[in-house]
């Protein structure tokens, strides 16, 4: 992947509306349905409605061919979300064991090549080894990462 350093150039930072109200920093504006270019890609914005936010977006990642979707910790999953028809490589969902039923819904309707369980901490690592496991028991390919680690795709 492109080095994403820029001599001489400051690094852009985007947010919701809402990221205004909590840090005091300069930021590029995010909405639904805009779309942020990148040297090699792009991020689609797209409607989200997620637990306890008022303002809330999931990111589409399309980079030398691959497809990242994230969907924030949604577990009502807008309609733009339900109706993604692009193959998607790698998505993130959130793991809270209330909404597991939610998730698996949501990626039976999406075609999706494999999920990473994520927001978890160190305190909560069983959740998402738990949605895992469910995942893998429903034959959607998912995979646990631990904190830290990485997966190339």
């Amino acid at each position: 992947m492109t080095n994403y350093c820029v001599e001489n150039k400051e690094p852009e930072l985007y947010g919701p509306m809402c990221v205004n109200d909590v840090l005091d920093i300069n930021f590029k504006l995010i909405e639904p349905n805009s779309r942020i270019d990148l040297f090699d890609g792009f991020v689609d914005v797209l409607e989200n409605k997620c637990w306890k936010a008022e303002e809330c977006v999931a990111n589409l990642l399309t980079l030398e061919n691959k497809k990242i979707l994230h969907t924030a910790d949604s577990s009502e999953f807008s309609e733009e979300l339900k109706s993604i028809n692009r193959e998607i490589d790698l998505c993130f969902v959130a793991c809270f064991e209330s909404n597991f039923n939610d998730y698996l819904d949501f990626l039976n309707t999406i075609s999706t090549k494999m999920v990473i369980p994520y927001h978890f901490n160190e305190e909560k690592i069983e959740e998402a080894e738990k949605l895992n496991n469910f995942l893998k028991e429903n034959k959607i390919n998912s995979k646990f990462l631990s904190i830290g680690e990485e997966i190339k795709i």
